[in-house]
């Protein structure tokens, strides 16, 4: 075997309509059966299979740079893919890939999709990967640009843009709309806490472990299906979050929300004005 390999890059995709059929486990499969296609001579570079679940988006992906510095020590004979924008969906990340095939450093980049080849030996090839590179960049801007307009709009008409907040729970989705309800076992915890820091007897510590005795956690996940205790910084984001008077925020603006309140606003100020207090002391 030589000392070089190829490397299969597959990227978990981040599109919807893709989601299931470019899994890494799909990737990973189509990516063997390309290879197994390939010359004996060919095959004498071992594969080597790199996953990343990192966006392309922008520059900073763990995987990607580990590969770019194997590609400098010169370990590195040829890239499998399953299409470009597998590769790269930004332009820096892009330029570093073709600036090293037109070097030379990299014999070629193959996509298993299509079967494209880049290589130095194809100047308009390589013009086409920077340019397909630039197209994925496009499309995900374009991408996230509607789906902030579309939270800006749900959060203007009241309607839930994440999960619920403690005391809350999401209760369902019609057409794309989520709405949340009180929790009828956590609500009257978070009331009680409210009223509580309203006195400015409590700091953060004593409502923290108020919490703990009125049994209050967070909501369940896969990793923690029973909860996990209220610490100090999710306290805080709760005495803090405007939601629990009927508002909703997104990018640092308030809309009034559509679920119910679970403490009134006079209320909530009250709180606000115990934590600057403590702030204004604690200089």
């Amino acid at each position: 075997m030589k000392q070089q390999c190829t490397i299969a890059y597959i990227r978990k995709s981040t599109d919807t309509e893709d989601k299931q059929v470019r899994s890494l486990e799909d990737q990973e499969k189509l990516v063997k059966e390309f290879y197994a296609g390939f010359s004996e001579e060919e095959r004498d570079y071992a594969l080597k299979i790199m996953p990343e679940a990192h966006s392309a988006y922008r520059p900073g992906r763990p995987v990607f740079d580990e590969i770019m510095k194997t590609v400098d020590a010169r370990q590195v004979h040829r890239i499998i893919v399953l299409d470009p924008t597998r590769l790269s969906r930004n332009m820096e990340d892009a330029g570093k890939i073709i600036q090293r095939l037109a070097d030379g450093v990299l014999t070629d980049i193959v996509t298993v999709t299509g079967s494209k080849r880049y290589n130095r030996e194809d100047t308009s090839q390589l013009f086409m990967l920077m340019l397909e590179s630039g197209m994925g960049w496009k499309d995900s801007a374009d991408k996230g640009a509607r789906v902030k307009v579309t939270m800006r709009e749900k959060a203007k008409e009241g309607g839930t843009t994440g999960p619920a907040p403690i005391g809350y729970r999401n209760v369902g989705e019609v057409r794309g709309k989520r709405w949340m309800e009180p929790d009828p076992n956590t609500a009257p915890m978070v009331r009680r806490l409210f009223v509580l820091a309203a006195t400015g007897a409590y700091s953060l510590e004593a409502l923290t472990v108020e919490a703990k005795a009125l049994g209050l956690k967070t909501h369940p996940t896969k990793r923690h299906p029973n909860g996990l205790s209220v610490q100090r910084t999710t306290m805080h984001h709760i005495i803090r979050n405007p939601a629990y008077k009927g508002m909703k925020i997104y990018q640092d603006e308030e809309y009034p929300g559509k679920h119910t309140p679970l403490i009134q606003s006079s209320l909530w100020s009250r709180v606000q004005l115990e934590l600057a207090n403590r702030c204004t002391h604690s200089n």
